[in-house]
């Protein structure tokens, strides 16, 4: 399970209500948050929020250094307002680079004089295009020496490592296997250019980069910070879409299901509500609890339609409901996932086993979907799922395709 973190600045106040929202949605599960210098009168804002928060340490844009001997007495300056920072949101990692132009010698040095246990080095590309100076830290080699040395942890960042590749003209992935053998703390992630030596922080589906290949060489239960570009100033649509392009790449494949219980009807009235789901359904009207309650009851007394909850490490998922029609062998499908998990191929991939599921029980059966012409994402998933058209046809004055599942 990867838990994805939200890269912001300190100064990003104008995503304050934004980051707030998509956390309370459940699409990250962290923000990392770069702590401008000056900006310590914001944390109080940022802890308000009740959200994990990791600190990343100025760099040498905003004058930390410490690779140079002469930068010493500033880099401890910026470094003392970045831990007052950390320790007003009560973080427990902050995040450092090892600098620029200077002696790998010299930040092991400095490292050395600053005791305090959430520090963590982040690899570097060998250049950065902007100032084009050589970085500190750039191979898996220079970061060992750091650990070595030091007592400080190590943040990978899968893009910085993939440019110092090629710079170097080394194989991208055996390099990322020599950074993984240093047990990372945390993760960086963007898409790039994937033969590039300057780190571009594309949102996800705009580079090359091998984005299957590299997930599957990472650890389980990691932290991901993801630093794509953010592109609007009102809202963080990017990065949902982002998080949402992962995890199509890691679509779980320990997925439970078990049929529903009465224990199990909060869960399924918390999506029968949702705007989405009450869009797409064939009759729009508002459900009431105690309806619910009665509707739900009636579908766990008929045995000859199975309503399985879908869970994913003991979190609910969603639900897929198979309605038996009355003296026939036919049966509608209805598939309803929380909001977290749309959108990812959990549905389609959940509707088609138990799909599969059911015919096995009743060779004969005959699996049909109802879904509106304008509900895209839905029509996909059902094909995704060995669905095939039959035909348009209008329910309840709306225009529908019917779809029914191909047996195998």
């Amino acid at each position: 399970m990867i838990n994805y973190g939200l890269k912001l600045w300190s100064i990003n106040e104008n995503y304050i209500d934004e980051a707030q929202r998509l956390y309370k949605e459940n699409i990250y599960s962290y923000i990392e948050l770069y702590a401008v210098p000056n900006s310590i009168d914001l944390a109080d804002k940022w802890a308000k929020l009740n959200i994990p928060i990791v600190i990343h340490a100025p760099h040498f844009e905003h004058g930390l250094n410490l690779s140079i001997a002469e930068c010493f007495e500033n880099n401890i300056k910026l470094l003392n307002e970045t831990f007052k920072f950390a320790d007003k949101v009560n973080a427990d990692t902050i995040i450092l680079h090892s600098g620029m132009s200077g002696k790998i010698e010299e930040s092991i040095n400095q490292l050395n004089k600053i005791n305090d246990p959430r520090l963590i080095i982040e690899n570097k590309p060998f250049k950065v295009k902007y100032n084009n100076l050589n970085c500190v830290g750039y191979t898996p080699e220079q970061i060992k020496l750091i650990l070595d040395n030091t007592d400080k942890g190590f943040c990978f960042d899968i893009g910085h490592g993939i440019c110092s590749s090629n710079h170097r003209e080394v194989d991208i992935y055996e390099d990322i296997k020599q950074y993984l053998k240093l047990n990372p703390k945390m993760f960086h992630f963007t898409d790039g250019e994937s033969n590039g030596i300057y780190d571009k922080h594309l949102n996800f589906g705009n580079g090359d980069y091998d984005i299957n290949k590299i997930i599957r060489l990472l650890p389980e239960n990691i932290a991901l910070t993801i630093e794509t570009i953010k592109n609007s100033k009102e809202n963080l649509d990017d990065f949902a879409e982002d998080i949402k392009y992962l995890m199509k790449k890691t679509v779980p494949t320990n997925l439970e299901y078990k049929l529903a219980e009465e224990a199990d009807v909060d869960k399924i009235f918390s999506i029968a509500n949702d705007p989405v789901v009450r869009q797409n359904s064939l009759n729009q009207d508002y459900i009431d609890y105690d309806t619910h309650v009665s509707w739900f009851k009636s579908k766990l007394e008929d045995k000859n339609s199975p309503f399985f909850i879908i869970n994913y490490k003991k979190e609910f998922v969603g639900y897929v409901r198979f309605d038996k029609e009355s003296n026939t062998n036919n049966y509608v499908v209805t598939t309803h996932l929380i909001k977290k998990y749309r959108g990812i191929g959990i549905g389609s991939k959940s509707t088609e086993y138990l799909s599969n599921k059911l015919l096995t029980f009743n060779k004969n059966a005959v699996i049909t979907a109802y879904v509106k012409t304008t509900n895209d994402k839905s029509i996909k998933s059902f094909l995704s799922a060995d669905y095939n058209f039959i035909e348009k046809l209008t329910i309840n004055d709306n225009l529908c395709f019917k779809l029914q599942f191909n047996y195998r």
